[in-house]
């Protein structure tokens, strides 16, 4: 049976959430929120029963319990520091079992933090835009140029080259032809979108490529290719970090925000109606969070740091 394959974010919520259990100060709130984002989405509740099972196993190890209170007295370590390394390590240890659940691809790796944005430029001149929570590997030689986009997105400026360039996304293979584009990875589909030239969309399970010219988008699975769709002039100002919404509904608004934070956002449905015309600063999420609450009738409830909810703000 193949193992479930777990979002890389869920176990560094899981992680998080573990180590805010365990401290001394955790209050009614916190367990209340942490209840909530486990029935958010399966992976949640896999990742922290990952964590919970790695977690038993730390605490099988022989002298597991004298050894913490050696540490905390000789060395003065709190509690809540100790738990927060702990934490850690179990993020670590699930971040490993989450990579063997499959082949890890060849080449130097590139990664960026939720809320990143990071532009590097390769050996061969080609330049790159990572978006929040990134990881593409770089496989350079003298006879191929390949990157593998693990999860996240990324824009791509290809240099020219003799060398030709290929992409590797879990749905297929993405071929520029002279280009400026930018390449998404999503649950069960890649999302591309061309600004200049033109790119070739190969998905793995079938031999019928699709070619998308500049100012258009598709996306894609493993056996076939979307309806061509025209580009938004906005759809690249990420790479500026800007988020730019005209007529915006606001639940995209938000999901959109909720990918440079560390956490949850929901919208109440009752808001489902608005829209929001603007232009957001990414580099400071709950900023833009509290910005809306002056353009908009509604309020950000902050139950925990990880864990908001967008509601009707209050009759006066």
């Amino acid at each position: 049976m193949t193992p479930q394959r777990i979002s890389v974010e869920s176990i560094r919520q899981a992680s998080r959430w573990m180590a805010r259990l365990w401290a001394d100060d955790v209050t009614d709130d916190d367990k209340r929120a942490f209840a909530a984002w486990r029935t958010d989405h399966p992976d949640n509740e896999s990742a922290w029963q990952q964590l919970t099972q790695l977690q038993g196993q730390f605490a099988a190890l022989p002298r597991q319990a004298s050894s913490r209170r050696i540490l905390m007295a000789r060395h003065g370590v709190s509690r809540r520091r100790l738990l927060s390394v702990a934490a850690m390590g179990l993020l670590t240890a699930g971040l490993v079992a989450v990579k063997v659940l499959h082949h890890t691809p060849r080449g130097q790796v590139y990664a960026t933090a939720v809320g990143e944005i990071r532009q590097l430029t390769l050996s061969d001149g080609t330049q790159l835009v990572l978006n929040t929570d990134t990881e593409i590997y770089v496989d350079f030689n003298q006879h191929a140029r390949h990157l593998t986009l693990e999860q996240g997105e990324v824009m791509i400026q290809s240099a020219h080259h003799l060398t030709p360039l290929t992409l590797t996304s879990m749905q297929g293979q993405v071929t520029p032809i002279g280009t400026r584009f930018s390449v998404r990875q999503l649950e069960g589909r890649t999302v591309v979108k061309v600004q200049e030239g033109k790119v070739r969309l190969s998905p793995a399970e079938t031999k019928q490529p699709r070619l998308l010219s500049a100012g258009q988008w598709a996306d894609f699975s493993e056996q076939a290719v979307s309806a061509v769709k025209a580009l938004s002039e906005y759809d690249a100002s990420w790479a500026s970090h800007r988020l730019v919404a005209r007529r915006m509904p606001l639940t995209t608004l938000i999901n959109e925000l909720s990918r440079y934070r560390t956490g949850v956002v929901r919208v109440d449905p009752q808001l489902a109606e608005l829209s929001v015309t603007g232009v957001f600063d990414l580099d400071n999420p709950d900023q833009v969070l509290r910005q809306l609450e002056t353009i908009l009738p509604i309020q950000a409830r902050f139950l925990t740091r990880y864990w908001v909810t967008v509601i009707p703000a209050p009759s006066p």
